[in-house]
């Protein structure tokens, strides 16, 4: 099984998630990536030189390129649209669409010195019109596949595995059941370095790996380092380096391939013995789900008033059991 490692290159709020200017979070990737002998492909957002300067994304291509990385093409709409109502491509017109992805590759094509390759939408949004379009401007592959995500509205045949659709090569995200089951998903989410939990994440390479698999996308973004505080701020966490160093020791020492995406599409780098089935991860046990949802809770207190309250329903629930024990010895 190859391990795919990408990375979204993106700012949306505040500058620090794509280029860095207090913590470089983009900068530690790209040196623990290096430190492990591994390589990645990272999905720049050209639309958002339209909010932040195009040095700002050119100078992150230059990075990334500099360190022998595979750049591709990302699109967060709203960037040039000035509509944050709509922050997906599918909820743009077709005619909208094509002068979004127009402006985009010629973007990609003077930041970068050749033409996209593959593609992935942001936040998912994605439909046929999109991939009919990226299909004419000559892009090979789509990643942008998401199970039951809103706003992702294309159907292939396989959720997590590589298929043809509309005469291109999609390439899922990997999805994680992280509430339910794969016939009756509750909350379903990408094999996600901030929103899974390391344990979940190894479970989860190594159980695909198992049923024959012939690949796991791993999602980073460039803010990966941070956790987000409310909507314009953000805190850096070396807890997260911690976590970033040990999963790529995890796939060192358990011989766990990478390879970027136009490797594994160029060579034939996906192909494998049929799985066993679709290539999606469910993790056992509803106390295994429960930590799930409780960490990712943990992660969301500053930007989801639902998690914030899943969370205090928690420390409640907790504080009533100490006073009842409590109440209960003294008697």
């Amino acid at each position: 099984m190859r391990v795919l490692l990408t990375v979204d290159v993106e700012a949306h709020r505040v500058l620090d998630e794509i280029s860095g200017v207090d913590h470089d979070s983009l900068g530690f990737i790209l040196s623990a990536f290096d430190a492990h002998g591994v390589k990645g492909t990272f999905f720049v957002d050209v639309c958002g030189s339209e909010t932040w300067g195009e040095e700002v994304v050119r100078r992150s291509c230059e990075r990334i390129l500099h360190r022998g990385h595979d750049v591709q093409l990302h699109v967060h709409p709203h960037h040039s649209t000035k509509d944050q109502a709509r922050w997906h491509l599918s909820q743009y017109t077709p005619e909208e669409q094509a002068s979004i992805l127009g402006k985009a590759v010629d973007r990609y094509r003077a930041y970068v010195g050749t033409a996209p390759y593959a593609f992935r939408a942001g936040g998912f949004g994605i439909d046929d019109s999109s991939i009919d379009l990226l299909r004419a401007a000559g892009l090979q592959v789509d990643c942008s596949y998401m199970w039951g995500w809103r706003g992702c509205n294309i159907a292939p045949s396989a959720r997590g595995l590589p298929s043809r659709y509309r005469d291109i090569l999609e390439l899922p995200m990997t999805p994680i059941v992280g509430l339910g089951t794969e016939r009756w998903p509750i909350r379903i989410g990408p094999l996600d370095f901030n929103w899974q939990p390391l344990f979940v994440l190894k479970d989860a390479l190594r159980t695909l790996r198992a049923s024959g698999a012939p690949v796991a996308v791993l999602l980073l973004h460039s803010s990966s380092m941070y956790v987000r505080i409310g909507r314009r701020r953000l805190l850096y966490r070396r807890a997260h380096e911690r976590k970033l160093r040990n999963l790529l020791e995890f796939l060192r020492s358990h011989d766990f391939r990478t390879a970027t995406v136009t490797e594994a599409t160029h060579d034939g780098l996906l192909a494998a013995s049929p799985p066993l089935q679709d290539a999606v991860y469910v993790p056992r046990g509803l106390a295994t789900q429960y930590r799930i949802l409780l960490f990712q809770s943990l992660v969301g207190f500053g930007i989801s008033a639902k998690f914030r309250a899943f969370v205090l329903a928690q420390v409640a629930g907790v504080a009533l059991l100490v006073g009842l024990v409590l109440w209960a010895v003294r008697r």
